[in-house]
């Protein structure tokens, strides 16, 4: 999450430069399938606390 973070601060500094990496779009993919991978987390931790797990 890290390497992640650091990338996005990457991106928003070449923005506010009026710029974009080559990389952006990697950069994008690899955030949004990491949200999605803690939404499910998330779902499974409250589906199991819901159900008295």
């Amino acid at each position: 999450m890290h390497r992640v973070g650091v990338n996005l601060n990457q991106i928003a500094r070449a923005i506010n430069m009026g710029t974009l990496p080559d990389t952006t779009d990697d950069i994008l993919v690899e955030v949004h399938a990491l949200a999605r991978a803690g939404r499910l987390a998330l779902e499974h931790v409250v589906s199991g606390w819901r159900h008295g797990a």
